[in-house]
Order: structure tokens, then C-alpha cells, then sequence
């Protein structure tokens, strides 16, 4: 798993022609369908479209690059509804309350977790609410198969909040639950040792589908 701030400022190189084609400004997220649609590289203005590198288009994200095939692999929002409806959405998930169905405040989205193979949302990266870790205010919050998107806020089932209590403090036994999951391997129920969308800063805003 990647959290998506990573990868913020990472240049995008076309391997046909070693390219560097731009950087990441943005990640696009659809969170009906709980999935990342691309990377945005260039937000566009009154007269020209908004460019995105559609998820599908990666090769690989690597350490210091994000690898296409070809320079003709980056779109418009103007070939792609799907992006375009999601960059016009006034929806931004940085910042916005995670609540459960039950009323319970799990603390407010900072990042997003995904999988860069993918694309898949894995989880958030939450500050405040009644698990955060008292050193540094953060929590991991394991992504249900539904999020109901809101204006103000994203509502979770309560089983969320009940896996976050069986998470160590700062929630990072849960980070790396989910990743053995994902691999296939047993997870652990005793106690462990912590291992360890418009936009803010250069993009820490993530945009979500409604």
C-alpha cells in the first residue's frame, strides 16, 4: 500500500520515449466505487481541460518515478466523463469527518491509503476521534467495502470502529493487518508491538464521486 500524499510532486516519465511528461499535482478519487481513477497532472483552466494519467495507464509507481507506456496515455477530462464529473465534484475528502452509522467520530481524513497495483482504497489515515494516538494525534481506518460520501462527512459502519479498538495506539497494527491480508497471510489478534480531493498544501485535498 501507498498513502497518496507519497506521491505528490512525483514525475510521470513516458517509457517509449523517457519523457518526463509532468508530475502529480493530484489523485482522483471515486469512492463509490472505493477505487483511485487517476492521477492528475495538469488542473486546467478557463480554456483548456484538465490532464489525467486514468489509473489504468500506470505501469509502475516506483520510489522516484511514476512509469506510463507512452506520452498519448495522458487524457483529458474532456475524453472522460467519469474524471470529469469527479473533478467538478465540490465533495473533498481531506479534512472530513469519519462517522459511524451509530453517530461515533472516528476523527477527520488526512491521507488515503491505496493499493498501487489496483488502485483499490485500503484505508485512511484519520486524526482526532476516540482512537487517536495521544503522540501523534493519528490513526489508521480500515476501508469498508461501503462509504456513504456526504457534504460534511463519510459514514462507516460500526464495525470499523471495532477494529480500530483491537488496533494498537495510532492505529499502525492495523496498517499492517490489512496488508497481510491483502498477501494472504495469518493476521494476529493479541497485542503487538507498533510497526512501526480541491486541494491544500501541493495537492493534500482528494476529490470523491458523489
Amino acid at each position: 500500500m501507498i498513502k497518496g500524499k507519497d506521491i505528490l510532486g512525483r514525475h510521470i516519465v513516458a517509457i517509449d520515449s523517457g519523457q518526463r511528461i509532468d508530475s502529480v499535482h493530484d489523485l482522483i478519487f471515486d469512492h463509490q466505487a472505493n477505487e483511485v481513477l487517476g492521477l492528475l497532472v495538469d488542473e486546467g483552466g478557463w480554456f483548456r481541460a484538465a490532464k489525467v494519467v486514468p489509473f489504468e495507464m500506470i505501469r509502475s509507481i516506483g520510489e522516484d518515478a511514476i512509469m506510463i507506456d507512452s506520452a498519448e496515455h495522458v487524457t483529458t477530462t474532456r475524453d472522460d466523463d467519469r474524471l470529469a464529473d469527479v473533478l467538478d465534484s465540490k465533495i473533498s475528502l481531506i479534512g472530513m469527518t469519519l462517522l459511524t452509522t451509530e453517530g461515533q467520530d472516528l476523527g477527520k481524513i488526512a491521507d488515503v491509503y491505496f493499493d498501487e497495483k489496483t488502485g483499490r482504497v485500503e484505508g485512511y489515515e484519520a486524526t482526532g476521534g476516540v482512537f487517536s494516538d495521544l503522540s501523534n494525534g493519528r490513526t489508521f481506518v480500515p476501508a469498508p467495502e461501503n462509504v456513504q460520501i456526504g457534504e460534511h462527512a463519510a459514514i462507516v459502519p460500526v464495525s470499523v470502529a471495532s477494529a480500530m479498538q483491537e488496533q494498537e495506539p495510532g492505529g499502525l497494527r492495523g496498517l499492517s493487518a490489512v496488508r497481510a491480508t491483502r498477501s494472504g497471510a495469518p493476521t494476529r489478534t493479541s497485542p503487538t508491538p507498533p510497526v512501526s480531493a480541491r486541494r491544500s498544501t501541493p495537492s493534500a485535498r482528494r476529490r470523491a464521486a458523489t
